[in-house]
């Protein structure tokens, strides 16, 4: 699934399996390290920032839509039920 394709879902209202944004993520974080490992000057330099800012952007939206659908509540819920008698 491409991330075209996920955004489209969301922005209709569905939902999209965990499994496809982990694969997305995985993808987008390899396009990275790859990257990283171009040593380039001129336009070529400019282009690799380019590429390395759209990559940043669509990791941090993918995981914004996951924390979105999982938010962390570190809170518990019922304090009382975390205190053992211990008498």
């Amino acid at each position: 699934m491409q991330i075209s394709a996920v955004d489209a879902i969301i922005s209709n209202g569905g939902k999209v399996p965990d499994h496809d944004f982990k694969m997305l993520t995985e993808v987008l974080m390899q396009h990275l390290t790859e990257l990283d490992r171009i040593h380039a000057d001129g336009e070529a330099k400019v282009q690799r920032r380019i590429e390395v800012s759209q990559s940043e952007f669509l990791v941090d939206e993918l995981l914004r839509h996951i924390k979105h659908k999982y938010p962390l509540d570190l809170e518990p819920k019922d304090k009382s039920s975390n205190h053992k008698n211990l008498e």
